[in-house]
């Protein structure tokens, strides 16, 4: 039985990898790493990350 691997938005692959880049990191220090890539608000990034 083979698993089925559950795929992502292109805004989950944003998020996750900024968390790549240096984890752990806070809701809020995610939210300043995509401040110049992203228009997200701190809600949008906290929804993400839910």
């Amino acid at each position: 039985m083979s698993k089925k691997v559950p795929s992502i938005s292109e805004a989950e692959w944003e998020v996750m990898n900024v968390l790549w880049e240096k984890p752990p990191q806070t809701a809020n220090e995610v939210y300043f790493s995509l401040e110049g890539r992203t228009d997200w608000k701190l809600k949008t990034v906290r929804s993400l990350l839910d």
